[in-house]
C-alpha cells in the first residue's frame, strides 16, 4: 500500500508502524510498506529499519531483497555500545558476509552511526545478513537501516 504524508504523521498497517516527517508539507512523500512478510521488500523499495542486540543469533537475516533490487545506502547504527573486547559487526549476503560493511568500517564500542553506499543489485532474491561478534562483553544494540 501507498501512503501520501503531508505532515508528521504515524500510519499503523498491521503489523507494521511507520513513522514519517516531512519537512515541507506542500511536497507529497510516498511511503511504500509491505503488509505481507516481515523483511521482505515487495514490489518497492524505501528505508527499512531492523534491530538487533548482542545476544541475537548470528548471522541474523535482517532483509530479504528481491531479485532485481538494489541496496543504495547500509547503516548500522549502535544504540548502546558493546561493552566486550573483540565485538565486531558485518552486514552483507550469504556469498560474501561483507558485501555492504565490513567490520573496519564500524566500531562496536563507540555509539553512533556507520554508513556506506553500496548500489549493489542483486539478481536473485538474497537474504541481507548481519554477523554480530559479541565479544567478551554483555551487552550492546541497536538497528541496521537499509535504503533499497
Amino acid at each position: 500500500m501507498t501512503y501520501s504524508i503531508r505532515q508528521a504523521t504515524t500510519v499503523v498497517v498491521k503489523p507494521v508502524t511507520v513513522n514519517a516527517v516531512v519537512s515541507q508539507p506542500s511536497q507529497v512523500t510516498a511511503v511504500r510498506v509491505n503488509a505481507g512478510l516481515p523483511g521482505r521488500s515487495g514490489s518497492g523499495g524505501g528505508s527499512i529499519k531492523i534491530p538487533f542486540s548482542w545476544g541475537d543469533a548470528s548471522p541474523k537475516a535482517v532483509y530479504e531483497v528481491e531479485g532485481n533490487g538494489t541496496v543504495f545506502r547500509a547503516s548500522i547504527v549502535i544504540q548502546t555500545p558493546f561493552d566486550g573486547v573483540g565485538a565486531s559487526l558485518r552486514l552483507g549476503d550469504g556469498e560474501v558476509g561483507d558485501r555492504l560493511i565490513r567490520a573496519d568500517q564500524n566500531l562496536p564500542s563507540q555509539a553512533g552511526e556507520y554508513a556506506t553506499s553500496p548500489g549493489i543489485t542483486y539478481m536473485t532474491s538474497t537474504f541481507i545478513l548481519l554477523e554480530i561478534t559479541p565479544g567478551e562483553g554483555n551487552q550492546g544494540s541497536g538497528f541496521v537501516l537499509l535504503e533499497i
